[in-house]
């Protein structure tokens, strides 16, 4: 299978970069500028320069691959950052859920964090017994994706 993965080059990423590659798998990984590969072994890797939060560069990088594994991410734990966390988080997978149905890609794997990011700041505290978040109440970037098709899952 041709797998393009996103976040590869970080502590989950490059495990899953890893295994994909044991289980015989083409793997194109997209990758900020500078950003640092040496770990990957990545001389049978292909690296492709991009970023998700710049839309233009995502399409043709996913042209012809038959799934995208999307694990790219912030975890924004300093609060002075939440904008940016929000923009890598939230728009960053909505461009790339955009670019995948734009080029036509028939498998995406969405990882994210483990806590949700909320559209208002007091949504309560989120647990195993916790329901799954209605419609009403998904982050607006979910609730885009879902109207132009995009499936979304995701462990709460």
């Amino acid at each position: 299978m041709r797998v393009v993965v996103t976040g590869g080059t970080g502590f989950i990423g490059s495990s899953v970069v890893r295994l994909l590659r044991a289980a015989k798998h083409e793997v194109r990984l997209l990758v900020r500028t500078g950003s640092q590969t040496d770990h990957l072994g990545a001389h049978d890797l292909e690296l492709v320069e991009g970023d998700i939060l710049e839309p233009g560069s995502l399409t043709s990088t996913f042209q012809g691959f038959d799934c995208v594994v999307h694990i790219a991410g912030s975890l924004g734990r300093d609060p002075r950052s939440r904008r940016e966390t929000w923009r890598v988080n939230v728009d960053g997978t909505v461009n790339v859920m955009n670019a995948a149905l734009a080029a036509r890609v028939p498998k995406v794997v969405y990882t994210s964090r483990v806590e949700p990011t909320a559209t208002r700041p007091a949504i309560g505290r989120l647990g195993r017994t916790s329901p799954p978040m209605s419609a009403r109440n998904t982050p607006r970037s979910e609730r885009r994706a879902a109207s132009r098709g995009a499936a979304s899952s995701s462990s709460r």
